[in-house]
């Protein structure tokens, strides 16, 4: 009914895919096949609307076209990520903030984060803030070892990109090197450099 909507915050436990995808199609049809008013979006919490904790971030793109900024967390109790999907494009977004995207019992791989990212910059190619949270695992599974490391995917940042967040994520120094950044945030971050890290 809220087919006026621009702003939508809500926990991911309860924001289920089918249901996001339903109000959509409603926001939609309302406004006679032009996309939904909706410009912010943010999921908190643990993702546990779906099996694939990246469904719905993945397909928000494909709802609403008019997205500026997109917030959403993939943690869950499980013991690890399913394989990061292509995103949908988020043409508009402006503003990105992912995570925390460490589950309960687990930390992503290298290679998961850094897919991760190129993913999110191949589909908002003119985000100006990115905001990535790895955060911590809690609970004493088998991945719950070091932070991820992003593995040279800061190296292809879209030159929009003015400002980038980093939270408990491995980065290595030459990452840095080339970019358009004029503000570059590191909390809880450990740098890697010649196979040593440094907290």
């Amino acid at each position: 009914e809220c087919s006026r909507l621009e702003t939508l915050c809500a926990p991911a436990d309860l924001t289920s895919y089918t249901c996001l995808e339903a109000a959509a199609a409603t926001w939609k049809a309302s406004r006679g096949g032009a996309p939904p008013l909706l410009t912010h979006l943010k999921l908190y919490g643990y993702a546990g609307y779906n099996a694939d904790p990246f469904a719905l971030p993945a397909a928000v793109g494909d709802w609403f076209a008019n997205l500026e900024s997109l917030s959403f967390s993939t943690k869950t109790y499980g013991d690890g990520h399913p394989p990061v999907p292509t995103f949908a494009k988020l043409p508009r977004l402006k503003y990105l903030h992912v995570g925390p995207l460490a589950g309960y019992d687990y930390h992503l791989s290298d290679e998961g984060l850094s897919t991760l990212v190129a993913t999110l910059m191949q589909a908002a190619p003119n985000v100006e803030h990115l905001f990535l949270q790895h955060g911590k695992a809690w609970g004493s599974g088998d991945n719950t070892g070091d932070l991820p490391k992003l593995n040279g995917a800061l190296a292809r940042l879209p030159p929009t990109l003015t400002t980038l967040d980093l939270m408990n994520i491995v980065v290595q120094a030459k990452d840095f090197d080339e970019h358009s950044l004029k503000a570059l945030r590191l909390r809880d971050c450990e740098i890697f450099e010649d196979d040593m890290i440094f907290g």
